[in-house]
């Protein structure tokens, strides 16, 4: 599938043939240690994700849970939960946590930014992970928890996803026919954005929503 790029530094966590040949089996897990969050407003979990395309089965998935209140028992819920749509899809996304604009995950890190429950106090999160193979990848990096009014870095690459041309991007997508402009916003692209070759010559940009 290709070497991950966009990740910070020079490592990032990633897990392969997590599962192989055995069933019926407890995930893979990684818990970190509790976070404050008492008195935080708005506070939101961004994490940037990668995983591999070519084999991913409906079994699979990456989820990230959480426990709002460390101090007491253990009682982790789903928060952020990848997985194929099918067998026929080879990609994991998150729709059934996001179905309103889920993210599909490629090679090229990108962030995925969800909300924390408002009486979170000491979060502790976990992530698990099942898949079957070694060219089933999943991998994760730079996990940020912040507070208030989050700030949105744009960003746009180029990628060839098989005959097609992808524009991976954070923030609003922006398309014009001129590297001078006019600039137009494409609302409801989602990244990843398949270009149509048959608009002809198009330069893209991403702002801040």
């Amino acid at each position: 599938g290709g070497p991950f790029i966009g990740f910070e530094g020079n490592d990032f966590f990633a897990g392969a043939g997590l599962n192989k040949f055995a069933g019926n089996i407890d995930p893979k897990s990684l818990t970190f240690n509790p976070v404050e969050l008492t008195g935080k407003k708005n506070a939101k979990l961004t994490i940037a994700l990668a995983a591999t395309y070519l084999d991913f089965e409906t079994s699979d998935f990456l989820d990230v849970l959480i426990d709002p209140d460390g101090d007491g028992p253990a009682q982790f819920t789903s928060l952020i939960s990848f997985a194929a749509s099918n067998d026929q899809d080879k990609f994991l996304n998150d729709s059934s946590t996001r179905q309103d604009s889920p993210t599909q995950l490629g090679l090229r890190f990108q962030d995925v930014t969800y909300n924390l429950p408002p009486d979170a106090t000491k979060l502790v999160i976990r992530f698990e992970a099942l898949n079957n193979w070694w060219n089933e990848i999943v991998a994760f990096d730079n996990i940020r928890i912040t507070a208030g009014e989050a700030v949105v870095k744009p960003m746009v690459a180029i990628r060839r996803d098989a005959a097609q041309i992808a524009v991976d991007f954070v923030g609003v997508l922006q398309a014009a026919a001129s590297v001078a402009g006019p600039w137009t916003d494409l609302p409801n692209a989602i990244s990843p954005f398949a270009i149509d070759s048959s608009l002809g010559v198009q330069f893209f940009r991403a702002r801040a929503p």
